[in-house]
């Protein structure tokens, strides 16, 4: 189950599907605005956008923590990278 995980998320689909998340999420802030109806079409769907985003990147972590092994896990540790250290400190605010 490991290895499988280790090469799904090798992927090059997985990534380009997480950077266009990533690209979506922003256009959605971009739309966000405090002055919407809490209860229009745009609110409600931008809510959805960002908690489908959320969910995505909380679920990425996971697995990277999973397969990388989080810190004493050897060099490739999920938290000896420091890219994986600022995508965990963005996902966890």
């Amino acid at each position: 189950m490991r290895k499988f995980l280790q090469k799904m998320l090798n992927h090059w689909l997985f990534e380009r599907v997480t950077i266009y998340i990533i690209v979506f999420s922003i256009i959605a802030l971009i739309f966000e605005n405090p002055l919407l109806d809490p209860n229009s079409w745009q609110s409600k769907a931008l809510k959805i956008i960002s908690y489908c985003s959320v969910t995505f990147f909380c679920l990425e972590v996971v697995l990277k923590t999973i397969v990388l092994g989080f810190l004493f896990n050897g060099y490739f540790s999920y938290f000896r990278n420091y890219w994986n250290i600022l995508d965990f400190i963005i996902v966890l605010f």
